[in-house]
């Protein structure tokens, strides 16, 4: 093969790996629900001391978006973060690349590097286990949310809010350890996660759409009209038996 035919064939795979990594451009629409919070983290001079939201992060898809699975322009979707040292701005647009969990965040500064794979199951657990429930009220979200960080964030050997390099304060420490502790026994079907990382600002984890635990099957309580539609249906057909019984044979 010539010199020409291998720079050529390099350019190649280099421009397919290039189209093949996909983006998502979203503007920033808030926290909710969630709550403000206190974070600390000592892994790194200087120390971080934040006062931050906690929560659910809400998104709008804006143009230029290559990562489809979120849905098109103009559609919303929610996430977590992953990263403590960057920062988002309500109603400011952003571009993330799409990665794998094990490949956020970046940068870390704050963090203890990218995510291992112990990491990225653990965060497969949690979602399985309290993601819905998370959705249900401001404390519920900001208590996830710092499960999450914990997560991400810390460097030793127990996840703990209240003790290791990651804190957080002005939440209720045992929400979030309990539903640290819990996760570790979930056995339910794991969760697809991705990760929205860049550079410059905040990333984000998302649960795939439709990639969750299955919902239970919902209970239908029959609407009143319907049910009495039936009762009274029921009621017809037992006239008719037995007017039916009660006739002579050849009448039948």
């Amino acid at each position: 093969m010539s010199r020409l035919t291998i720079i050529a064939t390099v350019a190649l795979v280099l421009a397919a790996t290039a189209d093949a990594t996909e983006y998502v451009v979203a503007k920033f629409l808030g926290v909710s629900p969630g709550q403000q919070v206190t974070i600390y983290d000592y892994s790194s001079s200087p120390r971080l001391k934040a006062k931050v939201w906690a929560g659910v992060y809400n998104f709008q898809i804006q143009s230029g978006t290559t990562y489809t699975e979120l849905g098109g322009v103009d559609d919303v979707f929610s996430t977590y973060c992953i990263d403590i040292g960057n920062w988002v701005s309500k109603n400011h647009a952003y571009t993330w690349t799409v990665v794998d969990l094990t490949d956020a965040p970046v940068p870390f500064l704050y963090s203890d590097g990218k995510m291992s794979a112990a990491e990225q199951s653990a965060l497969q657990k949690l979602y399985g286990q309290s993601h819905a429930a998370s959705l249900a009220s401001a404390p519920a979200a900001a208590a996830f949310q710092a499960a999450v960080w914990e997560i991400v964030n810390e460097s030793g050997s127990a996840w703990d809010i209240s003790s290791g390099n990651f804190k957080a304060t002005g939440i209720d420490a045992t929400t979030v350890n309990t539903l640290l502790a819990n996760s570790v026994g979930y056995d339910g079907p794991l969760p697809t996660l991705k990760a929205l990382t860049s550079n410059c600002t905040q990333d984000q984890v998302f649960l795939l759409p439709g990639y969750g635990p299955p919902p239970p099957p919902p209970y239908v309580i029959p609407e009143p009209v319907s049910l009495a539609m039936v009762v009274l249906s029921l009621s017809g057909l037992g006239g008719y038996l037995r007017k039916r019984l009660a006739a002579p044979a050849g009448l039948r």
